[in-house]
C-alpha cells in the first residue's frame, strides 16, 4: 500500500465526505458567481483558477469577487499590455500581478486557454468537469506522494519532476478505490 491509500484510510467520515464534496461546492461557488456578475461560467472558473497559485481558498474567491466587481478590465489590460505594471494596483489581489493580468483576459475575452500550467489546468478541469480524469498536483498531493513534509519551496523545487508521476499515482489508487482522482486528491 503506498501513502496515498494510507493517508485516505486514515480519514475519518467526514473528512472523505469533504474530500467527494470539495470540487463540486467549488463549482457551486463559481456557478453563483456567474451569474452574480454576468460572466460564462467555464470563464469565472478558469479565472479562479488562474488566481489561485501561491494564493489560499479564501483569498482566491476574494480576489475573484474583486475582478468580477471591476467595471474597467479592459483598459487595465490596455495599459498592462502597454508597460503600465502597476494597472491592477488598486485590486485587493493577493497572488501574482501577471496571474491577475491573464484573469482579467479570461474573463473580458472567455478565452480559456490563456490559462497555462499543468496544475493550474488540472484545478480548473477539475472544477468545471465532474467526469475529469487530470489531478491537481498541488504541494500538499506531492507531499503525501513522495510521503514527506515539504515546504513550499521545496515542493515548487520539486512539482516539475515529480508532477507526472504524482499524477499517475493518485490516478492508479483512485481507480483502484473506485472514486475519481481529484476526489481522492481532495
Amino acid at each position: 500500500m503506498n501513502n496515498i491509500t494510507k493517508i485516505y484510510n486514515q480519514a475519518t467520515p467526514s473528512q472523505l465526505a469533504e474530500g467527494m464534496s470539495w470540487y463540486p461546492e467549488a463549482y457551486r461557488i463559481c456557478a453563483d458567481l456567474a451569474e452574480k456578475f454576468n460572466y460564462p461560467i467555464k470563464s469565472v472558473v478558469y479565472a479562479l483558477a488562474c488566481l489561485s497559485p501561491n494564493n489560499k481558498w479564501e483569498q482566491n474567491i476574494i480576489d475573484l469577487v474583486s475582478l468580477l466587481k471591476c467595471s474597467n478590465l479592459t483598459a487595465k489590460i490596455f495599459n498592462f499590455e502597454n508597460g503600465y505594471l502597476d494597472s491592477f494596483q488598486g485590486l485587493s489581489c493577493r497572488t501574482f500581478t501577471k496571474n491577475v493580468y491573464k484573469t482579467a483576459k479570461i474573463l473580458v475575452t472567455a478565452n480559456t486557454d490563456i490559462l497555462s500550467g499543468r496544475k493550474v489546468r488540472a484545478f480548473a478541469n477539475n472544477i468545471f468537469n465532474p467526469a475529469s480524469e487530470m489531478v491537481t498536483i498541488d504541494g500538499h498531493a506531492l507531499s503525501i506522494y513522495l510521503d514527506k513534509a515539504l515546504s513550499m519551496k521545496e515542493a515548487n523545487k520539486l512539482m516539475y519532476k515529480g508532477y507526472g508521476e504524482a499524477e499517475q499515482a493518485y490516478r492508479e489508487e483512485s481507480f483502484q478505490l473506485g472514486i475519481r482522482p481529484y476526489q481522492l486528491q481532495a
